[in-house]
């Protein structure tokens, strides 16, 4: 008994030991339109729900820093009229760094593709880049003083892009986007304005395949960035090099289905690794580089919720979680608990439920076959009513006649039942008629009639 309370008081211990997680650095910020809830996930697969937000239609987040404090702030999009939602993590909690409405009407540009971050004018804070496919439109949202801009910085001929990234080639900071053609990626130069004019296409190696997203990031660690494609359940890992798309890796991935892809340092060792996102029981994973292939690794996290977004980010969560949520903790055993399963006076409840649901039965049966007899009877009593009305019938014509006309001898008599016996055989329809009659009055109507005739 005693060992078994040890091991009850040991078990409890691990279990608080094991909640305990860490969140410092950078983490996973996943949406999701099933709860409309932001998730903080670490490495690990322990998450804790910053904030549920009640809204159903996210579009894309991505973690940035807008205010130049080294700090990343939460960014949402909405498919829906002021569309951009800004949290700040401050004294444990996120809060709204700015009222949505405030930050800028983009009530007439729904069907957004998504938002991305980057640091455009040097300045130490990251501005906001958003596209939209209602009318292919790029807009840029600024952080100034303590007010947000929004900034227009034209439209596309093109409408229908499946996603974009934004990164410096060669010292110049060029968007990439992604559509369903033979040349699926589109290269904009960026010198303040954004449109077609000043843009080329590249990617014919990827080809016109169901097209996912696409990532900048420099996944080789050569100092330049790779442009990372998912198209048609493969990854395809290039550069940009004189105007064309150079391939260097072309890996096929387990699935088919990824919805988003991202970069991050998950770990803390100054590698960022790529990352995805599909909507599934593991929805996270990472991918370790070799010159040769992508290594995957399933982050421990098991919630399918309807994602939309995700990005990595350090929002200064600092110290351990007070509540940290461990997927393993259910798994745990509780060993004392085994030996008390079979317990000798819980084995008749079972055989009482079965009487219980045998005495369903029988009285189903019961009732079916009351139901059945009572049909029977009802049809029975119905006919013998019928023919009890057919003999009431012939009965009340015999009085009727006997009311109006004096004895007659038994000649007479035999005459006159032979010649109503012709008439009933020639009106064959008057029972019909009587059946469907309404009492006495429609019976003396039938009598005078046929004596009329």
């Amino acid at each position: 008994m005693k060992r078994g309370i040890l091991l009850l008081i040991l078990l409890c211990m691990l279990s608080f030991i094991s909640v305990a997680a860490d969140f410092d650095g950078e983490n996973i910020f996943g949406i999701n339109n099933r709860e409309g809830s932001i998730v903080m996930i670490n490495e690990q697969g322990e998450y804790l729900e910053l904030t549920n937000t009640l809204f159903a239609d996210w579009v894309d987040l991505t973690t940035a820093d807008v205010d130049g404090d080294d700090l990343d702030e939460i960014v949402a999009l909405r498919d829906f009229s002021s569309a951009l939602y800004i949290y700040d993590f401050d004294g444990g909690e996120l809060v709204l760094k700015e009222k949505a409405e405030n930050i800028g009407d983009f009530s007439r540009d729904l069907d957004w593709v998504g938002v991305e971050d980057f640091d455009f004018d040097n300045d130490g804070k990251e501005e906001l880049l958003l596209l939209n496919n209602k009318y292919g439109r790029f807009y840029m949202v600024d952080y100034e003083g303590d007010t947000f801009y929004v900034k227009y910085l034209g439209d596309s001929e093109l409408k229908d892009w499946e996603g974009f990234d934004i990164g410096k080639i060669d010292g110049e900071i060029k968007i990439f986007a992604l559509r369903q053609e033979k040349f699926p990626i589109t290269v904009y130069n960026y010198e303040g304005k954004i449109n077609d004019e000043n843009s080329f296409k590249i990617g014919d190696q990827i080809g016109n395949n169901p097209l996912t997203d696409i990532t900048l990031f420099d996944i080789d660690g050569d100092g330049i960035n790779e442009i990372i494609v998912f198209s048609d359940g493969t990854f395809y890992v290039g550069k940009l090099e004189n105007g064309f798309f150079n391939m260097q890796l072309k890996e096929e991935s387990n699935y088919r289905d990824l919805l988003r892809l991202e970069s991050g340092d998950l770990s803390g060792s100054g590698e960022k690794k790529l990352i995805t996102l599909r909507n599934f029981k593991i929805p996270f994973s990472y991918y370790n580089y070799r010159p040769d292939s992508l290594i995957e690794k399933a982050i421990n996290y098991g919630n399918d919720l309807q994602w939309k977004g995700f990005s990595v980010g350090d929002i200064g969560y600092l110290g351990d979680s007070p509540e940290p949520v461990v997927e393993e903790e259910p798994e745990q055993p509780v060993v004392e608990e085994e030996p008390e399963q079979p317990v000798v006076e819980e084995e008749p409840e079972p055989e009482e439920k079965e009487e219980k649901s045998y005495l369903w039965v029988w009285l189903i049966i019961a009732l079916i076959i009351g139901g059945g007899a009572g049909t029977g009877i009802f049809f029975y009593l119905k006919s013998r009513k019928e023919e009890d009305y057919e003999d009431i019938f012939y009965e009340k014509v015999d009085d009727e006649l006997k009311k109006k006309k004096p004895k007659k001898t038994e000649e007479k008599k035999s005459e006159k039942k032979e010649e109503k016996e012709k008439k009933y055989e020639e009106d064959g329809d008057l029972w019909p008629k009587l059946k469907t009659s309404d009492g006495l009055e429609e019976l003396k109507k039938l009598v005078k009639k046929r004596k009329k005739k």
